[in-house]
Parts: structure tokens; sequence; C-alpha cells
């Protein structure tokens, strides 16, 4: 265990380093970022103005927050496979004292702290750009965002398989961000069934915190065991696939190849 701490630090070390050394890339994302969102804020606002339908600030802001969050922590482990496989040191990486698949998840853990600080600047800057008022209970909200973590690494682990397989998936990528975006704005009231989507159950927790200024106490113990399998099952099945992608690429012998 002492081994995979050291490679945590190592990926941390490394996102914090390119985090300040591309300084001017960095700043345009985020720049890039807000201002999608106030395309994004100030359009449907008016649209919900101007045809009278009824929609939530808060929870524009909340959503949006968490898209970015979680997004991330989806991309890395694919974009790490198609990067490495393009650099032509994908099979460095399977020679290493490591198992491939503790890089792939240690380097997405590190992606997502980093994720979680973008998300809380992002939530604080857009209350003030937008004047929107939310329960800022980051006790309850990071400990749900954890949670609801592994089913999106278990869609991750899904797009690495196959981009192992089959090297060139960005359309598939596409597909499943935008899935991603719909599994987050989805309200599990209006169907029992929604609440074992991917991530479905716990952003709606979260967004209760935020916008209805609930805790992390409010939910009762059996939500919790809900979200912990939910969880568990989307990421035992992206295991599952991305085993059986690795398998198939080791016996094709394109491991190394792009």
């Amino acid at each position: 265990m002492g081994g995979k701490w050291l490679l945590l630090k190592g990926f941390i070390k490394k996102e914090r380093i390119e985090f300040s050394r591309y300084i001017f890339d960095t700043i345009v994302g985020i720049i890039v970022t807000l201002g999608l969102f106030l395309l994004l804020f100030y359009g449907i606002s008016s649209l919900a103005n101007n045809y009278n339908i009824g929609t939530t600030k808060s929870a524009l802001v909340v959503g949006y927050g968490l898209f970015i969050l979680y997004i991330g922590a989806y991309n890395s482990i694919a974009d790490t496979i198609i990067t490495e496989g393009k650099n032509g040191t994908l099979e460095q990486l399977y020679m290493s004292a490591y198992p491939f698949r503790w890089i792939l998840i240690m380097k997405n853990i590190a992606s997502s702290i980093l994720g979680l600080i973008l998300f809380v600047f992002i939530i604080l800057i857009t209350m003030l750009i937008t004047g929107v008022s939310l329960n800022i209970d980051f006790f309850s909200v990071i400990p749900l965002a954890i949670i609801t973590a592994p089913s999106f690494l278990g869609l991750g682990l899904i797009a690495g398989g196959l981009a192992l397989v089959f090297k060139k998936v960005n359309g598939l990528l596409q597909i499943l961000q935008f899935s991603i975006l719909g599994f987050i704005s989805l309200p599990i009231s209006k169907s029992w069934v929604l609440r074992f989507l991917p991530g479905t159950l716990g952003t709606n927790m979260i967004q209760d915190i935020m916008v209805k200024s609930k805790n992390i106490f409010s939910f009762n113990f059996i939500t919790y065991v809900e979200l912990i399998g939910i969880g568990c099952f989307y990421l035992i099945i992206g295991s599952a696939i991305y085993n059986i992608c690795e398998k198939v690429a080791m016996n094709k012998g394109s491991i190394g190849y792009y």
C-alpha cells in the first residue's frame, strides 16, 4: 500500500506542477469554462422568463459545477490511454513496477482532487457573478461527491478499455460526456428507476444540500447504502469490461500500437 501511496503523491505533484507551469493555459481554460456557463445560465434564464418555463437558477449553478467535477474524473482514464498511445509510451507503462490499472486509478484520483478544488472555485465565482445564493456546506457536499465518483470512474474504465482495443474513440467519449450531463440533470423524483443511473442519486443529494439547505444528516441510512451500492456496481462493471478489453488488446499484440 505504501508504494501506491507514493504513486498517488507523485501524480498529485505532477498535476500541481502542470497546473502552475502552464498557467496561461490554465487561466484560459477557467475563463472559457466560466464563459460557457454564463452563456448557458443567461440563455436558459431568458428562455424561462420569455416562455414562462419553470427553472431553478441555483440548480443550474450546482449542476454545471458537478458536470465540470465529474467530467474530469471520467475523462482521465481514456485520455491517459489515448495520449500515451499516441506518444508511444503506453507499452512502457505496462512494464512499470506498478500494475497499469493502479497507475490509471491513482492518476484519476489525483485529477479528481484537482477537480474538487476547481469545483469549489467555480461554485464560488458563479455565485458571485450571478448573485445566486447557495448553501455552502462543503462538509456535507465533498463526502457525497467522493462517494458518487466511483460511478463515473466505472464509465471511465469502460471508455479506457475500449480505447485500448479501438485506439480512437473520440465519438464515444463525446456521447458519454453528454450522457453524464443527463445523469447529473435528471430529477430522481420523476421515477424511482432514475436513481440507479450512474451518479444520479448522488448528484440529486448534493443538489438538495446546496439548493434546499439540507445537510449530510438529512438522508436516511438506506439512501447511503443505495448510493454506495450503485457506485460499487458501476465500478465493478467498468473493471470487468476493462479486463476483457485489455485481454483482447494483449492477445492482438496491439497494446503498444496506435
